[in-house]
């Protein structure tokens, strides 16, 4: 009876036990680009002289995590002492990956209370946020729990800082002939980086083409436009 206990205390130890470290390669995580748009397709809208009738936002983003509540991640050997505890609202960002389903994630820098200790490592990090170990600064070991923590993090998309946004302002009609404003502006700076003038003739078609969308005009004044966006 008591061999039987001692064989099930090993097995059950060996099952939970860390693995050794494994060196893996890390790649690049692509950026995303996340659109943005302030309309609805098919929606009928009105707008006067001035006014932007189009705004589209472009964001250039790394998928990333956001811990739902606190935890502990299991001691690693490799390490003098335990890392610190992860703390609800922690921000986890992924720029590397090590396979096609496991990211590297970085703590991003944040005026948020953290837990006290050093972060020499990322975590380990699957692409559904089940975090499988961590992976070292120092050497680039994966180092795997025994266990994988789950339900902790919630898949969250993280800008890099590059983004921009596009704006389409109705600027008038001139006979048959509707004439716009396109601007572009960068990092959400105050002046646009680009300006162009457009001017359709509505005259045998009243769908007109800016960027990839197709716009259908309802009717235009001198001073009122009413659109809706077709794609």
């Amino acid at each position: 009876m008591i061999r039987r206990i001692g064989v099930a205390a090993f097995i059950l130890l060996t099952s939970c036990a860390i693995s050794r470290p494994q060196f893996v390669a890390r790649q690049p995580v692509d950026e995303q680009v996340r659109v943005i748009p302030s309309f609805k397709t098919g929606i009928p809208v009105t707008k006067t002289v001035g006014e932007i009738m189009i705004e589209r936002v472009f964001l250039q983003t790394y998928p990333g995590f956001a811990a739902t509540e606190d935890f502990t991640i299991p001691k690693i050997s490799v390490f003098n002492t335990s890392p610190p505890p992860i703390l609800k609202g922690e921000i986890w960002r992924c720029t590397q990956h090590i396979s096609t389903d496991v990211y590297a994630c970085s703590a991003m820098p944040s005026n948020r209370s953290i837990a006290p200790g050093k972060r020499n490592y990322d975590l380990a990090v699957t692409t559904s946020g089940e975090v499988i170990g961590i992976v070292e600064d120092n050497f680039g070991n994966l180092v795997k729990f025994g266990n994988v923590i789950r339900g902790k993090f919630l898949p969250i998309d993280i800008p890099n800082g590059e983004s921009y946004k596009q704006e389409l302002i109705y600027s008038g009609l001139s006979e048959d002939t509707v004439k716009f404003s396109c601007r572009e502006y960068k990092n959400e700076m105050p002046r646009p980086v680009f300006t162009q003038d457009l001017t359709y003739d509505i005259a045998s078609s009243r769908e007109i083409a800016y960027q990839d969308l197709r716009i259908e005009i309802l009717y235009a004044t001198e001073s009122t436009i009413s659109f809706f966006v077709k794609k």
